[in-house]
């Protein structure tokens, strides 16, 4: 169950190098979990978290992923 409530903390751990800061309810790992389901976790958000911050923090993970996309594809092309 995320946090209760709005605040900032990294976006990542891990092997992303990004220095894009994501709320502390806002939890990336959840997209890769076995049956996650899209709906639930934005219905389970909504709760607490109003949709214009919701989109902005979606859209800001949309752009992290586009980014690691064209890095890692830029590194094979390179290879």
């Amino acid at each position: 169950m995320p946090p209760q409530g709005p605040s900032a903390t990294s976006a990542h751990s891990g092997t992303n190098t990004s220095t894009a800061v994501q709320p502390a309810w806002f939890d990336s790992s959840r997209f890769s979990s076995p049956g996650f389901e899209a709906d639930g976790y934005i219905a389970e958000l909504r709760r607490f978290v109003p949709t214009d911050e919701l989109r902005t923090a979606l859209d800001a993970h949309a752009a992290e992923l586009k980014a690691e996309l064209e890095s890692l594809v830029n590194r094979e092309y390179a290879e």
